[in-house]
C-alpha cells in the first residue's frame, strides 16, 4: 500500500510539474470582421468617451503563470462623453495581447477614443472595438458631434484580477499530493 501511495504521489508531482513548465504554443484566437461604424458602437455599447492616458497597470503574475487574456487596467482623465455615466476619471479593462483581442496601443499621457462595453462600474475594450488614439480618430468624431463633459459625481471603482486557471489547478494538485502523503505516513503508523 505505502508503494502504492508513493506511487500516486509522485505521478501528481510530475504531473504538476509537467503543467507547470510546459511553454504552450502562441494561439491567435482574435480575428476583427470589418471597423465598427460609429452607429453600430452607439447602439451596442455601454459608453463612449474620449480621454487621456494618466496609468496603465499592467496584471501581475502568478506563480509561473500569465495569460494572454489577464486584464490591463487602463485610467482616463476623461474629457468629453457621448454614451454612458463615465466619471472624470475611468477604468478601463482590457486583455493584455492582442492574441486576446486586447488594445495594446494605449500610452500614458495619450489621448483616446474609447468604445467600451459591459456595467459601468467594469468597463472594457478591445482591438474589435472603435477604441483608437483620438489623433486619428477625426471621422469619428465628426459623426459623434459634440458630446458632454463626464459626470463629477461618478467615483471610479477599483477591480481585481482573475486568478489563472493554472495557478488554481497547481494548488490543487499540490493540496491533493499533500493529502496523499499525510495518509500514506499515517497508515505507516
Amino acid at each position: 500500500m505505502r508503494k502504492r501511495m508513493m506511487t500516486i504521489l509522485l505521478c501528481s508531482l510530475l504531473a504538476m510539474a509537467v503543467i507547470g513548465f510546459a511553454a504552450p504554443a502562441d494561439v491567435f484566437a482574435c480575428s476583427c470582421a470589418a471597423p465598427p461604424s460609429v452607429q453600430s458602437e452607439m447602439n451596442r455599447k455601454t459608453a463612449i468617451f474620449a480621454g487621456k492616458v494618466k496609468d496603465v497597470k499592467q496584471p501581475g503574475k502568478i506563480g509561473f503563470a500569465q495569460s494572454s487574456a489577464d486584464p490591463v487596467r487602463v485610467t482616463f482623465e476623461v474629457t468629453t462623453v457621448w454614451k454612458g455615466q463615465v466619471a472624470s476619471t475611468t477604468e478601463v479593462y482590457t486583455a493584455m495581447s492582442s492574441a486576446s483581442c486586447g488594445y495594446t496601443g494605449f500610452a500614458v499621457n495619450q489621448s483616446y477614443l474609447v468604445s467600451a462595453y459591459g456595467t459601468s462600474d467594469r468597463l472594457e475594450t478591445g482591438m474589435c472595438e472603435m477604441t483608437k488614439p483620438l489623433s486619428a480618430a477625426s471621422l469619428e468624431l465628426a459623426e459623434l458631434g459634440t458630446g458632454q463633459a463626464p459626470d463629477p459625481s461618478k467615483a471610479v471603482a477599483e477591480g481585481s484580477y482573475i486568478v489563472p486557471a493554472v495557478a488554481a489547478v497547481s494548488v490543487l494538485v499540490l493540496a491533493a499530493a499533500a493529502a496523499l502523503f499525510v495518509m500514506s505516513r499515517r497508515r505507516r503508523t
